[in-house]
């Protein structure tokens, strides 16, 4: 099974998420991602979000790319 890492909160980061930035760099899957309460650095937090974002427009696409598949139904006919 497959899990997706939706929500993710800190509150305390010791080199203002650098850390968590370059851990967050090849990440594709991280959609919500709350900062208000983490220390991080200003240029940190926008490229944190800048990487949430894309990862949001990637998941937007793909779903699109792959509607739901419209369900089974067959018609039963009787030849008389």
């Amino acid at each position: 099974m497959d899990l997706l890492l939706k929500l993710f909160l800190l509150t305390h980061l010791q080199d203002g998420g650098k850390q968590l930035l370059d851990g967050l760099a090849a990440n594709k899957a991280l959609t919500e991602f709350d900062l208000r309460l983490a220390e991080v650095g200003q240029e940190t937090e926008y490229l944190i979000h800048q990487i949430v974002w894309a990862n949001r427009e990637a998941a937007r696409l793909g779903s699109l790319q792959h509607p739901p598949a419209k369900p089974l139904c067959r018609k039963h006919s009787r030849e008389q």
